[in-house]
């Protein structure tokens, strides 16, 4: 199985190929931006629409592009794609990713029972489109010769402590023989020591019949759910289609460990037994360290290996003020908002209105733990002697060390 330089060819046939983009996350780590339809990156873009200029432009047909979310997020989705209502995708309860790509699975199903789908994640950056194309091209053609679900996985930072958002996969010539979701920092130590591991990239590519052969041979009782709720999908009885749904289960039993339950992912329902108990049906197969300049923005602190920083190490997206007391800080004002800084020192400050997160930049991997547990439209924590001022769209955090408060 070839893992390094791939080839994309333009003359081929991608008729029968169709983009999935999972953009239905909570982003609760990027508070208080909305991840996948903000410009994290300064390019003008949107992450959603770097990932369909990405998928459309000379490679899967843009009648061929779709996104699964939720309902509310899809006014806000069709304005900034300029896409009709169905290329969107919305499962009819949360049930975890593997439920919800099942629904797209058996609505695709009705459209191109012969389908190819390439899975990709609406929240990620990648700066070098050409170089997508051609890795994700070669995954397609594996994925069409063979029975295989293909996976990217990119090559992992030597820093253990880097690991823990991550999912990860072993691969050995091609062949993905182990999965481990968000290890823990010891294992990430004896994972760093080893050869043959992978940040998994989130990005999936593989037949249709491939994946239901996969979900007969695994979990049958869910193949007995999507099977049916196919034959709805099938005879347009929508109704009938959403009522199936609800008895996927939001969690399954781990295989590595049945006490233990776990979301109901495609990592955990299908691959991890199919990496552990193979069957010829379906295999799990990955191309391995293809991908330059990945990231999935995963918290705030990502931002400084995607943007440069200015004179005093501050990170500056959108319209931003920072006096020049201001130093070591990530400051984010989302579209048509403003944030005015000073005398600050190594904190976040993110606005988008009327929401915003003032913290020191040391605590953004607790981000998802202060959000839950706010109260109101402001995060907060560990600040002293601050003048926080809002007025309508615009967000001014003062520092009383430089005389700014009397």
């Amino acid at each position: 199985m070839p893992t390094g330089t791939v080839l994309y060819d333009d003359s081929m046939d991608l008729s029968n190929v169709y983009a999935v983009v999972l953009a239905g996350g909570q982003s609760s780590r990027l508070f208080p931006f909305n991840k996948v339809l903000s410009d994290l990156t300064g390019s003008g873009r949107s992450l959603l629409q770097q990932a369909y200029d990405r998928a459309t432009r000379r490679f899967i047909s843009r009648e061929h592009f779709f996104v699964l979310t939720d309902q509310a997020a899809v006014p806000a989705m069709r304005k900034q794609l300029r896409l009709a209502q169905r290329h969107f995708y919305v499962d009819p309860q949360r049930r975890g990713t593997w439920p919800a790509l099942m629904w797209a699975m058996a609505h695709l199903r009705r459209q191109d029972p012969a389908a190819t789908l390439a899975v990709l994640p609406g929240d990620q950056v990648m700066p070098n489109s050409r170089e997508f194309r051609q890795v994700a091209s070669r995954a397609i053609q594996i994925a069409q010769d063979e029975p295989a679900v293909v996976l990217l996985g990119t090559t992992p930072s030597k820093n253990p402590s880097t690991w823990l958002g991550f999912g990860c996969f072993k691969a050995e010539r091609g062949c993905i023989t182990a999965f481990r979701e968000k290890p823990s920092l010891e294992d990430a130590r004896r994972m760093t020591r080893e050869r043959g591991w992978y940040w998994n990239s989130g990005m999936f590519f593989f037949r249709l019949s491939t994946a239901e052969a996969a979900l007969r041979h695994y979990q049958p009782a869910m193949w007995d759910i999507y099977e049916r709720m196919a034959q709805a999908i099938a005879r347009r009885h929508e109704s009938q289609a959403s009522r199936l749904y609800a008895f996927f289960p939001a969690s399954i039993p781990y295989l590595l460990n049945p006490a233990r339950r776990v979301d109901n992912t495609i990592d955990y329902a299908l691959l991890t037994p199919m990496a552990f108990e193979p069957f010829e049906g379906a295999r799990p197969c990955a191309l391995t360290g293809v991908l330059s300049g990945w990231s999935d923005l995963g918290e705030w602190k990502t931002l400084r290996t995607l943007m440069k920083p200015d004179r005093r190490g501050n990170i500056r997206l959108g319209k931003v003020y920072a006096d020049s007391h201001t130093r070591d800080c990530i400051l984010a004002a989302d579209a048509g908002c403003h944030v005015d800084a000073r005398g600050l020192r190594g904190l976040v400050v993110a606005f988008s209105s009327p929401r915003s997160l003032i913290i020191p930049e040391s605590e953004v991997g607790r981000v998802k733990s202060f959000v839950s547990a706010r109260q109101g439209n402001m995060v907060t924590t560990g600040l002293k002697r601050l003048k926080i001022i809002l007025r309508g769209r615009r967000l001014s955090v003062v520092s009383s060390e430089h005389g700014f408060i009397r």
